[in-house]
């Protein structure tokens, strides 16, 4: 699996710990960073270079790894308006994305993120850096791709003519308009969400 780091580049020093908690959660989870750009930016910051990257390449270059990435995970408790950007730029690539903030955080990054209305949108507001690993697992297990399992399906014909104008009228084949609704019915079975978080 593949994530996309997203945060503050410029804040990197003083948000080390909790970009760093982030990167190495991933990294037990077996995701693989697209663009891993910390280290480097670290080595920057401190050596007092802080002459920004060439910007046209630097946003080809961002927006081909959150292409890559199966997901998003954003450090959001600084602001900082790419991020917002590459986090719209995700949830229209259709990656699911997790923000991470302290409670604390005065970030504007909502009030640009308050007209998004996305399934595909997890925020979690942390107290400590002891908290964010777990959520960060829970994310990565409910959007890690698993082994595909071939059903066969036979269905009345009135089904099949609703399917075949469901996917006339909205582009998607039949396939995805079942995985839709499956995946729709699954967020809002709370019985199941208990089941799983478990």
């Amino acid at each position: 699996m593949k994530a996309f780091f997203a945060a503050s580049s410029s804040r990197s020093l003083e948000y080390y710990d909790a970009y760093n908690t982030v990167r190495k959660t991933l990294a037990e989870e077996d995701v693989k960073i697209t663009r891993d750009w910390f280290p480097e930016v670290v080595k920057t910051l401190k050596s007092g270079n802080n002459k920004p990257e060439n910007i046209p390449n630097f946003y080809h270059r961002v927006l081909e790894a959150i292409t890559m990435a199966d997901v998003l995970v954003a450090e959001v408790t600084s602001k900082a308006f790419s991020v917002s950007n590459q986090i719209t730029f995700a949830l229209l690539k259709k990656k699911p994305v997790l923000l991470l903030c302290h409670v604390d955080s005065k970030s504007p990054i909502f009030d640009l993120l308050k007209e998004v209305h996305s399934d595909l949108l997890t925020i979690f507001f942390y107290e400590n850096l002891q908290d964010i690993p777990q959520q960060i697992k829970k994310f990565i297990n409910m959007h890690r791709k698993g082994k595909k399992v071939r059903l066969n399906l036979a269905i009345e014909s009135t089904r099949n003519n609703y399917l075949e104008w469901v996917s006339q009228k909205y582009g998607k084949n039949k396939t995805e308009i079942l995985i839709n609704l499956i995946d729709d019915k699954m967020k809002n079975d709370f019985e199941y969400q208990r089941h799983i978080n478990n």
